[in-house]
């Protein structure tokens, strides 16, 4: 294509990207991990530890990536396992009616409950909200 160019973006003010873990810890996360060490603010390329709630014994490491925000996503790291166990234990907040399950946004969604051929709820995972 002729007279197209991209455009790379660097963070605010040509800054390496920061990683907040109050974001990272507001999701899933928070319920499966904790932080071995209170760290509010985690530069680019550097690594921390939390481990499993459920088992202290079992720790991971989280990275500060490129994009600002800290990979692994929880439900891939040793804690992972307990996902399901916790997501299914605690739906915490139901939406109102909706027209069908088609219309829950899949991010943030754990299940939906379906009432009859033009009603459905979506059932919001813990930590989520409408």
């Amino acid at each position: 294509m002729n007279g197209t160019s991209g455009i790379c973006r660097m963070q605010k003010y040509c800054a390496a990207p920061q990683c907040q873990t109050s974001v990272y810890f507001s999701t899933t996360a928070g319920q499966l991990l904790a932080l071995t060490k209170q760290v509010d603010i985690v530069e680019w390329q550097q690594v921390i530890e939390a481990y499993c709630k459920s088992k202290p014994s079992e720790t991971t490491q989280l990275h500060c990536s490129m994009k600002g925000y800290l990979t692994p996503d929880a439900t891939m790291t040793a804690c992972g396992a307990l996902a399901e166990t916790i997501t299914t234990m605690a739906f915490a907040i139901t939406t109102g009616p909706v027209s069908s399950c088609s219309r829950c946004l899949s991010t943030g969604t754990a299940s939906c409950t379906t009432v009859n051929s033009n009603t459905a709820y979506c059932i919001c995972y813990t930590g989520w909200q409408v």
